[in-house]
C-alpha cells in the first residue's frame, strides 16, 4: 500500500509541476500575483474536487435507481461529470471576476487562471485514480494509467477550464454588451462539450482505436489552439508595453530600460548577468523597476477603468527605483576607484 501511495503521489505531482511552470512561463510581461495563481491552483485541487465529488455521488443515487449499474456508471461519467466538474472549476473564475476584475487584462490572463485551476483539479483526481488502479491492477496497470492520465492527456483539465477562462476574459474586456453576457456561458458550454467528448470517446466506446485517435485530436488540437491564442495575446501585450512606455522615456525610463522591458529574454539575461557580476542588490532593484514599468504599461491600457492616481504612483515608484540604481552605481564606482 505505501509504495503505491508514494508512486501515486509522485506521478500526480511531478507532471503537474511541469505543466504549471509551462503555464506560468506563458505569462511573460505582466505576471499575475502569485497569491492569486496559487489560490486558483488550490481551488482546482481541493474545493472543486470536493464539490464535484459530493454532487456526483448525489446524482449517482437517482441514476442507480433508474438505470442498470453499468449504464448508470456510463451516464455518470459521460454526461454528469463534465457538467458538474466544469461548473465547480468555473466558480473560481467567477470569484476572480467579482473580487479581482482588474487583474484580467486580456485572453492570456483567462487562459492562465483557467489552466491553473484545471491543473490543480487534474493533480488531485489523478492521485486518487492512481491509488485505485494500483490497488486493483498492480504496477502494470498503474504504469499504463500514469502514462495516459499524466502524459498523453495530462493537459486535458487545463484545456477544459482554459476555454472557460477565455470566455471569462472576453466577457470582462469586451465593450459589446452582447459579448459580455454571452462569452462566458458559451465558453463554459464548449468546455463541457469537449470534456464530454473526451469522456465519451475514452469510456463509452471501449478500446476502439478510432475513438482513441479522435480523443487525441480533440484534446491536443484544443491545447494547440489555446497556445496559439496565448501567443497572439503575448504579441498584443508587447505592443501595449512598447506603446504605453514610449512616453515615459527619458522622464521615467532610460532608453536602455525601455529597450529591455520589451524583450523577456533580454531582461532575464541582463538580470542573470547582474547576479553574476554586479551583485544581488542591483539585480533586485533592476528587476523591480522592470516589473513596475510593466505594471504602468498595463495600467495605462486599462486606464478607462482605473484611477489616474494609480498611474502617478507607479511613475513615482519608477523614479525612486532609478534614483536608487544611480546611487548604487555611484557607490560602486567610488569603491572601485578606492
Amino acid at each position: 500500500m505505501l509504495p503505491i501511495l508514494f508512486v501515486a503521489l509522485i506521478a500526480a505531482i511531478l507532471p503537474t509541476s511541469l505543466y504549471v511552470l509551462l503555464i506560468w512561463w506563458l505569462d511573460r510581461y505582466e505576471r499575475e500575483p502569485v497569491m492569486l495563481l496559487a489560490t486558483s491552483f488550490l481551488w482546482g485541487a481541493i474545493p472543486a474536487i470536493l464539490i464535484a465529488l459530493v454532487v456526483e455521488l448525489a446524482m449517482a443515487v437517482p441514476l442507480g435507481l433508474l438505470l442498470q449499474p453499468e449504464h448508470a456508471n456510463t451516464v455518470g461519467t459521460v454526461l454528469v461529470s463534465p457538467v458538474v466538474e466544469e461548473l465547480a472549476k468555473a466558480l473560481a473564475l467567477v470569484g476572480l471576476v467579482l473580487l479581482f476584475r482588474p487583474e484580467i487584462d486580456d485572453l492570456l490572463d483567462g487562459i492562465v487562471y483557467g489552466a491553473l485551476i484545471g491543473a490543480g483539479f487534474a493533480m488531485t483526481e489523478n492521485f486518487f485514480y492512481f491509488i485505485s488502479v494500483g490497488l486493483e491492477s498492480g504496477w502494470s496497470g498503474l504504469a499504463a494509467t500514469v502514462l495516459l492520465r499524466s502524459v498523453v492527456f495530462g493537459l486535458s483539465h487545463a484545456l477544459f477550464t482554459g476555454i472557460t477562462g477565455v470566455g471569462v476574459a472576453l466577457a470582462v474586456q469586451s465593450p459589446r454588451p452582447g459579448w459580455r453576457w454571452l462569452a462566458a456561458p458559451a465558453a463554459l458550454l464548449l468546455a463541457m462539450f469537449i470534456h464530454f467528448w473526451h469522456n465519451f470517446t475514452l469510456s463509452a466506446t471501449g478500446s476502439n482505436a478510432l475513438a482513441f485517435a479522435l480523443t487525441l485530436v480533440a484534446d491536443w488540437g484544443g491545447v494547440l489552439t489555446l497556445l496559439a491564442i496565448a501567443m497572439l495575446a503575448l504579441r498584443t501585450e508587447k505592443r501595449w508595453v512598447r506603446q504605453h512606455l514610449a512616453s515615459e522615456v527619458p522622464r521615467a525610463l532610460s532608453p536602455e530600460h525601455y529597450r529591455l522591458v520589451q524583450t523577456q529574454w533580454q531582461r532575464l539575461g541582463r538580470v542573470s548577468g547582474w547576479l553574476r557580476g554586479v551583485g544581488l542588490q542591483k539585480a533586485a532593484l533592476q528587476a523591480q523597476l522592470h516589473h513596475t514599468a510593466m505594471e504602468l504599461a498595463f495600467c495605462k491600457q486599462r486606464r478607462l477603468r482605473t484611477l489616474p492616481t494609480e498611474q502617478e504612483a507607479l511613475q513615482a515608484e519608477i523614479a525612486t527605483l532609478r534614483a536608487h540604481l544611480a546611487d548604487l552605481d555611484q557607490r560602486l564606482q567610488q569603491m572601485s576607484a578606492a
